[in-house]
C-alpha cells in the first residue's frame, strides 16, 4: 500500500473507527425516516427487510445463486412483482440515474463499463518525444465528511494514476506555484484560474493543470449473521475534476464521476476505510487515463529565458524530453500562430535547461514561445 494510503488509513484510525461507525447508522436513521410509512405499498414490504443506501430504499431477498445468500432489489421493483421474488430471481439491471444504486455484482453485469474492465494498465504514450508538464492542484472536500486527510488522498491517488499510465509526463508541485504567486504579492482565490494558468505556463512551462472537487463520500456497512465474518461494507463517492490548457485558459476537459458501488465492497479488518480507498481508487483511475489521453490534444511549448547574440536560453531540457540537435519554432507570446524564427539544441545544462543557437529569423526575445518545429 502506498504511503498516502497508509497514512490516510492511520488518521482514520486515529480518529476512531467508532465514529465512522457511528455516522453511517445515524446517516441510514434519517434515511429510514424518510421512508413514507402512509404509503399503501408500505404493507407489501413490512414483512421485509429494507436496506437504505444513498436514501434509496431496497428489499433483501434470498438468492437463488449458491455463492450469494441474498440480493437487494429496489422497493419499487418488489412491490410491481412480490411473488417473483418469492424463491428469488436475479434482479435486472438498476436503470442509469442521477445518484449510484446499490446492486451485486452479479445482477448487474451491465453496470461496469468495458473501459473499466478491459482498460489496458498504460494508455498509449504522447505521439512528442517531450515531456509535458502538468499542475495537480488538491482537490477540495466538499462532502464534510471531517476527514483531514481526505483530500490528500485523492490528490496523491490521482498522481499515482496518471505516473503509472505515462512517462511522458512531468508532474509540478502546485505548492511551488502559490508560494511564486505569494512572493510576488498576487492575490489569487484557486490555483485554477484562467489567470493563474496563464502565469503557470509563462513561469514554469506548465502545459495544463488538473483540479477538482470530492462532492460526495458514503459508506454502508452491514453485519453478517455468520460469526467470524465480520461487516460488510461499501462506499460509493463523486470526485469532479477539470484540465486545464494554460496556454488558451480554457477547460480542455471535465470530468463527474461516481464508482459503481458493487465494486467497492470490502471485508475483513477496517472495511469502511477499505472500501472509501477502493471507491475513490475506481474513480481516479478513470479520470487520470482519460487526463492522460486529453494531454495528447495540448501543445507542447517552452519559452526562451535569455537572448545572447545568436545563442538563447530555453526553459526546457532533458526532464521535459529536449535533445541536442532538436530544433524549435519560436513565436511571440501574444502571437503564438505567427512564428518569427527558428533554433537548434546545441547543449542541456542544469535539471532542465538548454542552449540554443538562433538559425532562421531574427529580433527573438525573452518570453517567446518555443514548439516542435514542423
Amino acid at each position: 500500500m502506498s504511503r498516502p494510503r497508509l497514512r490516510f488509513r492511520l488518521l482514520l484510525t486515529l480518529m476512531g473507527i467508532a465514529l465512522i461507525a457511528t455516522a453511517g447508522c445515524s446517516i441510514l436513521e434519517k434515511a429510514k425516516a424518510k421512508w413514507p410509512k402512509s404509503r399503501s405499498a408500505d404493507a407489501r414490504v413490512r414483512g421485509q427487510e429494507v436496506i437504505w443506501i444513498d436514501n434509496e430504499a431496497y428489499v433483501k431477498v434470498p438468492s437463488a445463486n449458491e455463492s450469494k445468500k441474498c440480493l437487494y432489489i429496489p422497493v419499487e421493483e418488489f412491490i410491481a412483482n412480490p411473488k417473483a421474488y418469492a424463491v428469488t430471481a436475479k434482479p435486472t439491471a438498476i436503470p442509469e440515474k442521477e445518484e449510484w444504486k446499490p446492486v451485486e455484482t452479479e445482477a448487474a453485469p451491465t453496470a461496469v463499463s468495458t473501459s473499466q474492465k478491459d482498460a489496458p494498465s498504460r494508455v498509449p504514450e504522447i505521439p512528442s518525444p517531450f515531456k509535458k508538464r502538468v499542475m495537480v492542484v488538491p482537490f477540495t472536500d466538499v462532502t464534510e465528511t471531517g476527514y483531514e486527510g481526505l483530500p490528500d488522498m485523492v490528490t496523491q491517488s490521482l498522481v499515482s494514476e496518471i505516473q503509472a499510465k505515462s512517462d511522458r509526463i512531468v508532474l509540478f508541485d502546485a505548492n511551488v506555484m502559490s508560494e511564486a504567486l505569494k512572493e510576488r504579492q498576487i492575490g489569487f482565490e484557486s490555483l485554477d484560474s484562467p489567470e493563474v494558468a496563464r502565469l503557470a505556463g509563462q513561469w514554469f512551462n506548465i502545459h495544463a493543470i488538473l483540479a477538482g472537487s470530492i462532492d460526495h463520500l458514503f459508506v454502508s456497512s452491514a453485519a453478517s449473521n455468520i460469526t467470524g465474518k465480520g461487516k460488510t461494507s461499501y462506499a460509493i463517492a463523486k470526485i469532479r475534476a477539470h484540465l486545464i490548457d494554460t496556454e488558451t485558459g480554457r477547460v480542455q476537459r471535465s470530468w463527474e464521476e461516481k464508482n459503481p458501488i458493487f465494486e467497492s465492497k470490502e471485508k475483513g479488518d477496517f472495511p469502511e476505510e477499505k472500501a472509501e480507498l477502493k471507491a475513490i481508487d475506481l474513480i481516479t483511475s478513470r479520470i487520470g487515463q482519460d487526463a492522460v489521453r486529453e494531454l495528447e490534444k495540448i501543445d507542447w511549448f517552452a519559452t526562451i529565458a535569455r537572448v545572447d547574440g545568436q545563442r538563447v536560453y530555453i526553459s526546457a531540457g532533458k526532464i521535459s524530453g529536449v535533445q541536442v540537435g532538436d530544433r524549435l519554432s519560436v513565436y511571440p507570446s501574444d502571437s503564438p500562430q505567427d512564428a518569427r524564427g527558428q533554433v537548434r539544441i546545441l547543449n542541456l545544462f542544469g535539471l532542465d535547461a538548454s542552449v540554443a543557437e538562433i538559425v532562421q529569423g531574427q529580433a527573438i526575445r525573452v518570453n517567446d514561445v518555443v514548439k516542435p518545429a514542423l
